[in-house]
């Protein structure tokens, strides 16, 4: 009686050369069909030039990305259709989703400015005035509430500018370049405020709820950032 690991050489053994042979015979079929074969052409190439491709078999269709100034170059879609609905679909989001991502900035900053007029707004910054060497020489001239119902003022001056891109396009520019600077400004304070990384973890990165209320600002200033950019476009579009 042969012992185990014997017969579990030999059904090894056995296995491999079954599979050597099986691919020997493929590939010696792929390359006979390769050559006596009729040759279909998919995709402006010939399937016989690489028969080992599985997209080869795809139906492909040529799709060109195209916006109001600029003409991508065509791109292959590995579904006929697809992309072309993909793209409609895209054509029709942006410009629902550049007037949300304008509005949203507006509201956000009208909002937080008139609550500056506030007692209770006026109290919450505190931390962050006194502490920032941009506002806190501020408090050896004026009151909080100065200082508070200033910055609100400012925010709703800034937002009704923003707001007039219908309208003039270099004004919503210039108050997307005001509202950028402030929320510059304000991400400054998760450096100068304290208690805005929680020292029991370790301090940076472990960012506190107040660093957490800070930290919004980027996605803010990103937003500011586009809102220039997307207000200057058509006037860069017409001068060229």
């Amino acid at each position: 009686m042969v012992s185990s690991p014997l017969v579990a050489i030999r059904t090894v053994d056995v296995t491999a050369s079954g599979l050597n042979s099986a691919c020997g015979g493929l590939f010696s079929w792929l390359q006979n069909n390769q050559v006596s074969g009729e040759s279909h052409s998919l995709g402006g190439r010939s399937a016989s030039a690489n028969p080992l491709s599985p997209l080869e078999s795809v139906p492909m269709s040529s799709t060109t990305i195209s916006d109001s100034d600029n003409t991508i170059s065509p791109v292959a879609c590995p579904v006929h259709g697809v992309c072309d609905h993909m793209l409609a679909i895209g054509n029709s989001i942006n410009p629902v989703a550049n007037v949300v991502l304008r509005a949203s900035l507006v509201v956000i900053l009208a909002w937080i400015g008139a609550m500056k007029f506030t007692t209770y707004e006026a109290e919450g910054i505190r931390p962050f005035i006194e502490n920032s060497p941009f506002f806190g020489w501020t408090l050896r001239s004026v009151d909080m509430r100065t200082v508070s119902d200033t910055l609100g003022l400012i925010e709703i001056i800034v937002a009704t500018m923003i707001a007039a891109r219908p309208v003039s396009r270099y004004t919503a520019a210039v108050g997307g370049f005001f509202a950028a600077t402030m929320f510059v400004t304000t991400l400054s304070f998760l450096i100068t405020t304290p208690g805005t990384w929680v020292d029991d973890l370790g301090g940076a990165p472990a960012i506190s709820v107040l660093g957490q209320f800070l930290i919004k600002d980027l996605g803010l200033l990103g937003i500011a950032l586009w809102s220039i950019g997307e207000a200057l476009t058509p006037a860069r579009s017409a001068k060229g």
